[in-house]
């Protein structure tokens, strides 16, 4: 009975042993599939390997074992072909002090983490590397590629800001148009590791792009030359409108060749053979633009397109360059009107005065000085206009300039005088400059009126001698030769002014000369002296030459004038006025040129002066003028027969004429 019940007792442990058992594999199975549902669906991937031991007892190898969905398809793995393969066939880069450091792992367990950049996968990877059991090692990656290119882009960004920042700094230490370029250049080049760059100015006026500055090795520039020619060096793209604007709404180009970025000015073949002689592999174009205007452009050769810049530092680099260049335009014009005359380009006065101070030197003697004084300036401003005065200084310093040498220190002293500042120069030199500035200048012509200069020089021989004084000499050594030099000099300008006047009028010596006689016989029967008789001479010589500056087409028309017309026509004996007060030969006949067109009525012009209020010799000049005109005619008039002549001059006495003088030229006539 005992025995019976001891089985039963054994049979119900047994059974309830069994039960437990199956118990614990149902949930080992669902602890399997969990985690092996785990293993397969999380998205970090996963892998464990197997490692492979000699007799030795040495890792050999490891072989794939397990992987979930996520490691296939960041490693490219098809499916599960690749369970059971070494992973030296998975990965033939795979390092032998890998094999070795994860089988440890495996081997005595423990952990490690590492960060990699995989090959195959192109992706920047954190693997955490553990033991699931003895002889196995597991890994869980985590895919960093998108921080790391985050990090790489704020590095490079920092990069960036820290080159701009530094450059701007360099741009802003140059003090020449000149040292900016070549910083400009060589920050390009260092920070594109370009063979050459080449900047251009962008001119305005002639919308091009003017070469300034080549960053080149001069070898290589040469080889250039010779094989295309110096031409290459001179090359001005003209920028079209469409062009302009492409470039304002988009400032920087990309990759392109030579004539791409030249608009075609230097041919794909000739661009071609540059790029083989200087190893260039493509072109990068920059364009300066900044606060909206273009001031030029850079033309990189790059070594390598890998090292082409982001837009971001381009477009940046671009904005800083082109202020840079703004400023130091601005800054250099300034510095030019400082020290520069600005109707003739020359110095100016303080420049010549700061020069003196330091060229009043040992070394510079002898140390001569040159003052020149324009002849006939105010005879110009009366007869044409300042403009023409303008014109005339303008020439005047040209011609000067052109005679002097690069050293010489040309200036506008100021008016209508000039100083030449002449280092290393001795009294015979400066003597024969004098001389070759007078050639030069006298077959100058402003108008028709030729430019003529009065010069004066002295030289400083000693250190001793004050350097003012010797301008102050050279001053009145220049008034002596004015004196001189001045009458014949304006005879010449009247005469060339009355030249003018015959070419493009009626105003022929052959009319002045009947008009001459005709009021010479009438100055006679008035009683007039020698010395007036002189003078009404060159008042009928003088009296029209304020038609110099009427428009030839008025002079000469042979219909009515408009009303427009005739105010224009009846301007010319103000401006013979001024021209002959401006002429000390010429100025006791002032008055009586600014007459000519009075009438004895008062009707006439400028003045409308009445009866004896007009000159004697301006109511002579009036009648023979008339008279002279009425005899011979003009081509839009014909002439008038004798007894027509005595009808017109009688119905004018008294109204046009001197009545008085009427029946003198008509006791002669």
């Amino acid at each position: 009975m005992a025995v019976a019940i001891e089985n039963v007792q054994l049979r119900d442990s047994l059974q309830q042993r069994v039960a437990e058992l199956q118990e614990r594999e149902v949930a080992l199975r669902e602890s399997e599939e969990q985690y092996r549902a785990l293993f397969t669906q999380m998205q970090q991937p996963v892998s464990v390997y197997e490692i492979v031991q000699d007799d030795t007892g040495a890792v050999v190898d490891h072989i794939l074992v397990a992987r979930n969905d996520s490691f296939g398809q960041l490693f490219g793995l098809d499916q599960d072909s690749d369970i059971g393969k070494s992973i030296r066939e998975l990965n033939p880069q795979v390092t032998e002090e890998w094999i070795q450091k994860a089988g440890g792992v495996a081997l005595t367990g423990g952990s490690f983490t590492l960060e990699y950049t995989s090959p195959r996968a192109q992706r920047h990877l954190q693997v955490m590397i553990f033991s699931p059991r003895k002889g196995q090692y597991a890994g869980i990656y985590t895919d960093f590629t998108d921080l790391k290119r985050a990090e790489e882009s704020l590095r490079e960004a920092n990069a960036d800001l820290a080159a701009l920042n530094r450059y701007s700094i360099e741009q802003s230490e140059c003090r020449t148009y000149q040292s900016l370029l070549e910083t400009i250049s060589q920050q390009l080049a260092e920070y594109c590791r370009a063979v050459a760059v080449v900047l251009s100015d962008f001119d305005r006026e002639r919308r091009v792009l003017a070469p300034k500055y080549f960053h080149v090795d001069g070898n290589l520039l040469s080889r250039a030359v010779r094989l295309v020619g110096d031409w290459i060096t001179k090359v001005e793209p003209i920028i079209g409108d469409e062009d302009y604007e492409r470039i304002m709404s988009s400032p920087v180009s990309k990759i392109g060749t030579l004539s791409q970025f030249t608009f075609g000015t230097i041919p794909e073949s000739v661009g071609a053979v540059i790029q083989k002689v200087a190893g260039i592999e493509a072109f990068l174009a920059m364009n300066l633009v900044g606060e909206g205007s273009l001031q030029g452009g850079a033309l990189i050769g790059l070594s390598s397109v890998g090292a082409v810049p982001t837009d971001a530092f381009l477009t940046s680099f671009a904005h800083i360059a082109s202020a840079s260049i703004a400023r130091m335009k601005a800054e250099e014009k300034v510095r030019y009107m400082s020290f520069h005359d600005q109707l003739t380009g020359l110095y100016n006065r303080h420049f010549l005065e700061e020069e003196m101070a330091r060229m009043d030197t040992e070394r510079q003697l002898p140390l001569s000085v040159i003052m020149a004084d324009v002849d006939g300036l105010k005879l110009v401003n009366d007869t044409y206009g300042h403009l023409r005065g303008d014109e005339m200084l303008q020439a005047a310093a040209s011609c000067i300039k052109s005679c002097c040498r690069a050293e010489d220190i040309v200036s506008r002293w100021g008016g209508d005088e000039y100083v030449i500042l002449l280092p290393q120069t001795s009294k015979r030199q400066a003597e024969a400059l004098c001389k070759r500035i007078t050639a030069v200048c006298s077959s100058l012509y402003v108008e028709d009126v030729p430019v003529a200069v009065s010069l004066g020089f002295a030289t400083k021989t000693s250190t001793k001698e004050d350097l003012a004084k010797v301008l102050d000499a050279a001053e009145d050594n220049m008034y002596k030769n004015k004196l001189a030099e001045s009458r014949s000099t304006k005879s010449a300008v009247v005469g060339a002014l009355l030249q003018a006047l015959a070419e493009k009028s009626h105003e022929t010596e052959a009319h002045t000369r009947r008009m001459q006689e005709v009021a010479v016989r009438m100055g006679e029967r008035a009683g007039l002296m020698d010395s007036e008789l002189s003078r009404l001479k060159l008042l009928i010589t003088l009296h029209d030459i304020g038609k110099i500056n009427i428009p030839e087409e008025l002079l000469t028309r042979q219909g009515p004038l408009s009303s427009e017309e005739w105010e224009t026509m009846r301007t010319h004996p103000h401006v013979g006025y001024r021209i002959a007060k401006a002429t000390e030969h010429f100025a006791h006949v002032a008055d009586e040129i600014l007459a000519h067109h009075e009438r004895w009525d008062g009707s006439g012009y400028p003045q409308g002066l009445y009866r004896t209020e007009i000159p004697m010799l301006a109511r002579i000049a009036a009648i023979a003028d008339a008279y002279e005109v009425m005899s011979h005619g003009r081509p839009y008039k014909p002439a008038m027969s004798r007894d027509d002549i005595i009808v017109e001059m009688k119905k004018c006495a008294g109204t046009q004429f001197d009545p008085e003088l009427v029946k003198l030229f008509l006791a002669d006539f």
